[in-house]
């Protein structure tokens, strides 16, 4: 049996559990999904009757809001019910953003950086990432020296 080369030990990921921040801020980051169902709900509730002809408009604006919700908190959840947090080594490609900052790796892909993470991404540098699969978050980035 031959072992692996250096390059591809340090490809493979490894995982550390969530910390009790990262498990809040998950769930936190589900509320988008409450603000949308009591959007839908109050509309239903309160305004359907008043907005009679705005009425297929606005339902299907508030259902376009609720299913982008439901597909964030959806993959927030299933970082949540993992538990852990995925560690890998890769070089930044590029990074961008605004208000949300992200970064795209040259093998995991593009992922939104939170915290400070996005004050040490370099590009062209190589990091030990930590990192979320389905919510595609980034938690914290090691520099490395090779």
């Amino acid at each position: 049996m031959t072992t692996p080369p250096p390059e591809a030990s340090r490809a493979l990921a490894a995982a550390v559990r969530l910390t009790a921040g990262q498990r809040v801020r998950l769930l936190l980051e589900c509320a988008p999904l409450v603000a949308a169902i009591a959007a839908f709900a109050a509309f239903e509730l309160l305004l359907a009757r008043v907005l009679r002809e705005q009425r297929l408009i606005v339902r299907g604006l508030l259902g376009v809001f609720v299913v982008a919700a439901i597909v964030q908190a959806r993959n927030r959840l299933r970082d949540f019910a993992g538990g852990v947090v995925f560690v890998a080594e890769d070089r930044v490609e590029r990074t961008f953003g605004d208000r949300h900052h992200y970064v795209e790796f040259e093998r995991l892909g593009r992922f939104r950086l939170i915290g400070r993470a996005h004050v040490s991404a370099v590009r062209g540098s190589r990091y030990r990432v930590h990192y979320c699969k389905a919510s595609k978050v980034v938690w914290r980035l090691e520099g490395l020296k090779y």
